[in-house]
């Protein structure tokens, strides 16, 4: 929506992405190309909840003069998530002078009753896997603004209404699909992408064919609930024989039954994991250092493959023609 009223509002936009102009010192929004004041700057104010439940605003100023790089810089800092922004021009000469962001922390709803409601932040790991101390707030001082039907266990975004000094929650939005393809950063649901909030240089391994239910704002996932690498959906095989190694294909032939199959195929299994006792499926990170993951991992060679056995029940995961197989009955899993 474009305005240019009493109060200077150039542009307001809600969970739009902004862009910039290659070499040059301007900002787009919606399509169209708006400079930046390079003699006043340009400010962004980030209005947000900090680690004790308040509301805070933080001002960070771009000069932008002469320097195309540092404004685009800071959209893409914006551009993380698509929470509300608005971009307004003080004096009304059609350049940006502020950028007014509106973020939201994702939050787990702890503890809920008649006087107070407590939440927990959501860790950036796709799990809903909660951190930190709980900020309890109490219905009659806070005042907190809380949408109906607000219930324990409830995943939400919570942000600060600096003007009525209270906090706002809203509860997540979720999409429920079947994953048709993933990348580490993303997930496709039923025809659309959504890219992952996740932790620096962290990824999350999604499986094609299976259901999620997402937890999303705008194109952003914030959890991926359902498959989730829960030991009741892994996909698992029955191992019948076990073959020789094969040099072309570097993996070990073997003959196994898939849960969902009743005829026996030959694949080619590259690695078996065995878990120690203290492993944890629902926190492996399969291509991190095996000590850290509490297993041991087995690659395939001309002596075979360890812990590749007849008539065991492995869990698997298939990358092209290949297979990493996971011992289900050892200690920990």
């Amino acid at each position: 929506m474009y305005a240019t009223d009493d109060n200077n509002v150039l542009i307001n936009t809600t969970a739009s992405k902004l862009d910039t102009v290659s070499g040059e010192t301007k900002i787009k929004v919606d399509g169209t190309k708006y400079s930046v004041d390079t003699k006043t700057g340009l400010s962004i104010w980030t209005i947000s909840v900090d680690a004790n439940g308040n509301g805070q605003l933080d001002t960070t100023t771009v000069t932008g003069k002469k320097n195309a790089a540092e404004i685009k810089s800071a959209i893409e800092e914006i551009n993380k998530n698509d929470m509300a922004v608005t971009v307004i021009s003080n004096d009304n000469d059609n350049k940006v002078d502020v950028i007014l962001l509106n973020q939201k922390s994702f939050v787990k709803l702890t503890t809920v009753n008649s006087s107070t409601v407590s939440y927990k932040t959501v860790q950036d790991n796709m799990k809903g896997d909660v951190k930190g101390t709980a900020i309890k707030l109490d219905l009659g001082n806070d005042t907190p603004e809380l949408y109906k039907g607000y219930a324990k266990d409830d995943y939400a975004f919570v942000g600060a209404d600096l003007y009525n000094d209270n906090l706002v929650f809203t509860k997540a939005e979720t999409v429920t699909g079947k994953c048709d393809s993933f990348k580490s950063d993303s997930i496709k649901l039923d025809g659309t992408w959504y890219d992952y909030i996740l932790a620096k240089d962290s990824a999350y391994t999604a499986k094609a064919g299976k259901s999620y239910t997402a937890y999303v704002y705008g194109g952003y996932a914030y959890y991926l609930s359902g498959e989730n690498g829960s030991s009741s959906d892994v996909d698992t095989l029955l191992v019948k024989t076990v073959g020789d190694y094969k040099k072309m294909d570097n993996g070990v032939e073997a003959k196994v039954y898939f849960e969902d199959g009743k005829d026996a195929q030959v694949i080619n299994v590259t690695k078996v994991v065995t878990a120690g006792d203290e492993f944890d499926l629902e926190d492996w990170d399969k291509d991190a250092d095996d000590t850290a993951n509490k297993c041991d991992t087995a690659k395939a060679s001309e002596n075979g493959l360890t812990g590749l056995d007849a008539n065991n029940l492995y869990a698997y995961e298939k990358d092209g023609s290949d297979y990493m197989m996971r011992n289900t009955t050892a200690s920990g899993s």
